[in-house]
């Protein structure tokens, strides 16, 4: 909030994108404009057998600009930040890397991917995923 009591541009700006990505990860049919799904994971580059092993949910809301997942030289055992973590894709697969000893925090500005995202993790039975929603710049 502006100093007297104005919401600012920037706040404005925040909440219509947290609302947008939101309302996609409550129904990604709706979406028209912003590549998601599938075909757009596959379009970016994740194999389609890898992206077989994933919730479908991870998948249907998946709104990614990037392959991190397939680019992080991740161990087992390691920590992991997903900031924008979204539907959960990589999260997912990072914590599959990572494994029982490893941890991924994923977080999201979006209520609505970050619930999207809790029911694909639960659906892939893991317990290394923590899932928080807040924006990147103000994490707990």
């Amino acid at each position: 909030m502006a100093r007297d009591g104005q919401v600012t541009s920037e706040e404005t700006i925040r909440s219509a994108v947290a609302e947008r990505y939101s309302a996609i990860g409550r129904n990604p049919a709706a979406e028209a404009t912003i590549p998601t799904g599938r075909a757009w994971a596959e379009r970016l580059g994740y194999p389609p057998d890898l992206l077989d092993s994933v919730p479908s949910g991870a998948l249907d809301s998946f709104t990614g600009i990037g392959t991190p997942a397939l680019c992080a030289d991740l161990s087992p055992g390691e920590r992991v930040l997903d900031l924008g973590c979204g539907a959960g894709l990589d999260t997912i697969l990072m914590a599959r890397v990572v494994g029982p000893q490893g941890q991924v925090y994923g977080v999201d500005m979006a209520p609505g991917m970050i619930s999207a995202a809790r029911a694909a993790v639960a659906e892939a039975s893991l317990d290394n995923v923590t899932l928080i929603a807040a924006a990147a710049e103000a994490l707990p």
